[in-house]
């Protein structure tokens, strides 16, 4: 676990993100005399680095994707005024294979200046939004119910961050009092 817990340190601080060791509650594992102690101690950091790995890398993919949408469409608008629209026709048939959800077509459409998108597969582009919700049979979310589900308080399963690790014990005042 020594191992894997450097691994994931090194990878961290090489993407520019610090590790444990930059934390300053984090004890260096060689003072704790306990070994089961010293285990869980290990244990948690490890699983705490390979969390905070798994979110940089889904940021690092979530970025990628957004720098290469925007080169794309900025290309697309590039050629809208140059009378060339051979990109602009090559990304709306791909969108148009790509994309199901109505409200993500609308999207698009608009943010590629009102192309002739349908807003449903195989449907017509001059079909109204209620139409296609209404035929592709979607319903706008009910934001009341997502916000007071995100927001459902089961604080209780989760554990205090001092029975995670005691370094982390000062944490514990500050989770009650949202709690």
């Amino acid at each position: 676990m020594t191992v894997r817990l450097d691994e994931l340190e090194s990878a961290l601080r090489d993407s520019g993100r610090g590790g444990v060791d930059v934390q300053r509650h984090a004890l260096p594992l060689e003072r704790i005399a306990d070994d089961d102690e010293r285990f869980r101690v290990l244990k948690a950091r490890v699983e705490r680095l390979e969390a905070l790995w798994l979110i940089n890398q889904r940021r690092r993919q979530t970025r990628g994707k957004i720098i290469i949408g925007g080169a794309l469409l900025a290309e697309a608008v590039d050629e809208m005024t140059e009378d060339g629209a051979a990109l602009l026709d090559r990304l709306v048939d791909i969108i148009d294979r790509r994309v199901e959800g109505v409200r993500d077509r609308l999207t698009v459409r608009e943010l590629l200046g009102n192309v002739p998108l349908p807003l449903r597969p195989r449907g017509h582009a001059n079909e109204g939004v209620q139409q296609a919700l209404t035929i592709a049979d979607e319903e706008l979310p009910h934001f009341d119910e997502l916000a007071e589900s995100a927001m459902a308080d089961d604080r209780e399963a989760d554990p205090l961050p001092s029975e995670v690790d005691p370094d982390y014990a000062d944490l514990d005042p500050l989770l009650s009092a949202t709690g």
